[in-house]
């Protein structure tokens, strides 16, 4: 029996340079679609990594308005004198730190990007606990976690 072997799926790169200007790319939305394809493994790897980037927890209130003022523009249609890696990093920071459906910013501890910082040390006490109180300390603390970000995130929306 004979097998057949498929010719391998070429991913064309992207034409886009991020240093050319974003008006210099006709026809492409850079907010409609996600950054890296989602059609391969490594993209979807590389927009995962994107996403829990820990270096949107160091973003500043300046910088996530500036952020979210160049989208706001670029989507006026202003787009003379921005280069696409503005576009991508100002989308990063957007998506990253303010909260989709209120437009409130969100406590740093709360977001995605947050999750490995903040887990990994709990979940490596957890495993070298010795005793029984050990563990209970360390679900106390992170409730304790839990409720500061219940209790900020209500303090920024009254939605909550």
């Amino acid at each position: 029996m004979s097998t057949v072997i498929a010719p391998p799926v070429v991913v064309p790169a992207s034409p886009l340079s991020p240093l050319v200007p974003a008006a210099a790319a006709v026809g492409v939305d850079f907010l409609a679609s996600p950054r890296y394809t989602q059609a391969t493994y490594i993209g979807r790897v590389q927009n995962f990594f994107s996403v829990i980037d820990p270096r949107t927890l160091l973003c500043t209130q300046n910088e996530i308005e500036k952020s979210v003022k160049l989208i706001n523009d670029y989507k006026a249609g202003k787009k003379e004198g921005v280069t696409q890696q503005q576009i991508w990093n100002a989308r990063k920071i957007k998506e990253a730190c303010v909260h989709p459906d209120t437009g409130h910013t969100i406590f740093p501890l709360c977001r995605f990007s947050a999750f490995v910082p903040t887990n990994i040390p709990l979940v490596r006490l957890s495993t070298r606990a010795v005793s029984w109180h050990c563990c209970r300390f360390i679900a106390s603390l992170a409730q304790c976690v839990l409720l500061l970000c219940v209790s900020a995130a209500s303090a920024v929306c009254s939605c909550l």
